[in-house]
């Protein structure tokens, strides 16, 4: 393919883009290769940074916050295979031990 037809093909694509945001779109794809990020590995980043912020961290603390979890689980032997099913169990744990105590303390 010639020089001149792909920039025709570029020219076209930003015209029926728009330009600013067919610019925006090339920066971050030289960016990306730049860094070596592929498009995968930015979408699964955006998706795990989106949980943490819904889950409440700020994003200033997503690193403090997933070493301190991996610091401690690492510390007391968690493995990543088993945090979920010890998240299950604690959770279970934690319902059943309210309904206990709120039958035990609930006024008649």
């Amino acid at each position: 393919m010639s020089d001149g037809a792909v920039t025709n093909i570029v020219n076209e694509w930003k015209h029926n883009l728009g330009f600013s945001l067919a610019d925006d779109l090339r920066e971050l794809a030289v960016t990306m290769k730049r860094v070596g990020v592929t498009a995968s590995q930015c979408a699964l980043g955006f998706r795990v940074a989106m949980i943490m912020l819904n889950m409440g961290v700020k994003e200033d603390d997503f690193e403090s916050y997933i070493l301190d979890i991996y610091n401690h689980c690492k510390n007391v032997g968690l493995t990543p295979e088993n945090i979920a099913s010890h998240l299950i169990d604690l959770v279970d744990f934690s319902k059943t031990t309210n309904a206990i105590l709120f039958r035990r303390f609930q006024i008649t």
